[in-house]
């Protein structure tokens, strides 16, 4: 799940694994953080979930390990 600021660059990022274990990230995490959507592709409208889905993702997801 990412989400995204007006200009479709990644604001928060969660990753759930298939076991169900989810890392959080965000921006201080990544390297490059180009634009990752096109806001006004028509196929990603579906795809698209409520801020509290979203919130409540981020809250049980860990912290990601940058290694930096």
């Amino acid at each position: 799940m990412v989400e995204v600021d007006p200009d479709g660059h990644r604001f928060r990022q969660v990753e759930v694994a298939e076991d169900g274990t989810a890392v959080r990230s965000s921006p201080d995490d990544w390297m490059f953080n180009p634009p990752v959507v096109d806001l006004f592709d028509p196929a990603l409208a579906d795809r698209e979930i409520s801020r509290g889905d979203f919130e409540a993702q981020w809250a049980r997801a860990r912290q990601e390990d940058s290694g930096l």
